[in-house]
Formats: structure tokens, C-alpha cells, sequence
């Protein structure tokens, strides 16, 4: 993965975050999916770096961030995690 994909694009708003391998989350319609092993966006205010990232946290940043850079280089690395329904 290069630096770029590692970078975010606005850092005073948002830290990346690297789920355990194996970590599953619930959507609204209580089904559990699996989370990739890419960098999520977590805004920097839900954002603790010993500590995991609620389920809302990691649902209001990818939100929040795709909904600001639609067309971010996570996007293009994993279309199909990005484009299912989350409903927290």
C-alpha cells in the first residue's frame, strides 16, 4: 500500500485506523460483515489510539469522509466494502 493511501486527506478531521484481523461489525440490518485490513477514517475526535473505535465511530467516518472525498484513493482500492448499505 503506498504512503498516499496512508495519508489523510484532511488530518486536522481524520486518523486512520487499521482494524484487527478477523474484527466483524453489525449493520443496521444486523448483519455482521467482515472490516478489511484498510486504513479506515475515524474522525479525530472519536479517535484514540489504544483504544477501538466504536461500531458508530468507524460508521460516521467512512461516511462522513467518502461523503467529503468521494473520489479518495481508499475508494478505489476497495469499491465493493464502500459501496454496501451502512445503517448504524
Amino acid at each position: 500500500m503506498t504512503d498516499v493511501m496512508n495519508e489523510s486527506l484532511d488530518p486536522s478531521q481524520f486518523d486512520f485506523w487499521f482494524a484487527p484481523a478477523g474484527m466483524t461489525m453489525t449493520t443496521g440490518e444486523d448483519t455482521e460483515i467482515d472490516i478489511p485490513q484498510i486504513p479506515l477514517p475515524i474522525r479525530t475526535d472519536d479517535f484514540s489510539e489504544h483504544a477501538v473505535p466504536s461500531e458508530k465511530s468507524i460508521g460516521d467516518g467512512i461516511y462522513e469522509y467518502l461523503s467529503r472525498f468521494p473520489f479518495c484513493p481508499m475508494l478505489k482500492r476497495t469499491p465493493g466494502f464502500c459501496n454496501r448499505p451502512f445503517l448504524f
